[in-house]
């Protein structure tokens, strides 16, 4: 058993040398995967979540991506979750076609069913787009979070971001109807996001004249404007912001609503 001052040590390990060579990063990473307790594993998926993000290496990319899979396939309940959030992070390019056949197999079952539907509409595996419609249906039969949370929600939204028009304009229009305005600021602005589909941010810059606020934390202090959030879903995804999505304050909202008014098309982030 590895101790927690030895697991950590080995992580670090483990992250620096992915940082300075790849390929030798990535043979510690899977020499150090098997027969480790669930918390070291718990660490290794973190270096390869922390290192899909802050490398340019699509190679690198890609074979974090193929790591994180395997997790999803062979790992403990607790580990296939952490690796599904870890890999909606990534982007379409970071899945090549054997991750891709991997996501065609995958059943679409149990707790995490709708995190791998999302996980398929950011690969782009289209081969299960009929499948999607099934799940998708034509109506939503439930709101609120038990929607947001399902998987005829994230059907919807992984049809949207292949290109199904129905399924965006229905999403849009949910978004709009959503009277619980913290479920619409934190959830719902990220899932038009999630689609990276110009009509999507044609709705959220619709939502920076907003002069909304989510409800006060504090007396003395009021609650978010709901146009910031609309302002972070933009610049967060979207090419050419005139403020970055972690540097963004109440005072940028302006800058952001002029620049975003200005635009005849989205350089959209993939």
């Amino acid at each position: 058993m590895t101790k927690n001052g030895d697991r950590q040590a080995v992580a670090e390990a483990i992250e620096c040398k992915l940082s300075t060579d790849a390929d030798a990063g990535m043979r510690a990473l899977r020499e150090a995967t098997p027969g480790a307790s669930e918390e070291f594993a718990r660490d290794l998926l973190a270096v390869a979540w922390r290192q899909g993000q802050a490398s340019s290496d699509t190679r690198l990319r890609r074979q974090l991506v193929g790591y994180l899979l395997g997790v999803l396939h062979d790992g403990t309940p607790f580990l296939r979750t952490q690796a599904l959030k870890f890999l909606q992070d990534f982007s379409s390019g970071d899945f090549d076609a054997q991750a891709r056949t991997r996501l065609q197999e995958i059943p679409l079952e149990g707790e995490d069913a709708a995190g791998i539907v999302r996980l398929i509409g950011i690969a782009g595996v289209r081969s299960r787009q009929e499948e999607l419609q099934r799940l998708a249906g034509t109506g939503f039969q439930t709101s609120g979070s038990a929607l947001y949370a399902g998987v005829p929600w994230a059907a919807c939204l992984a049809l949207a971001r292949m290109g199904d028009a129905s399924c965006l304009q229905r999403i849009v229009e949910k978004t709009a109807q959503e009277r619980d305005l913290i479920v619409r600021t934190t959830q719902l602005f990220a899932d038009l996001a999630y689609t990276r589909q110009p009509a999507a941010f044609d709705a959220l810059r619709g939502y920076l004249r907003s002069d909304a606020r989510l409800p006060q934390l504090k007396d003395t202090v009021p609650g978010a404007s709901e146009a910031l959030y609309a302002a972070a879903a933009i610049a967060g995804h979207v090419e050419g912001s005139p403020v970055a999505e972690k540097d963004l304050r109440e005072e940028d909202v302006t800058t952001v609503r002029r620049w975003a008014e200005s635009q005849r098309g989205w350089r959209i982030k993939d």
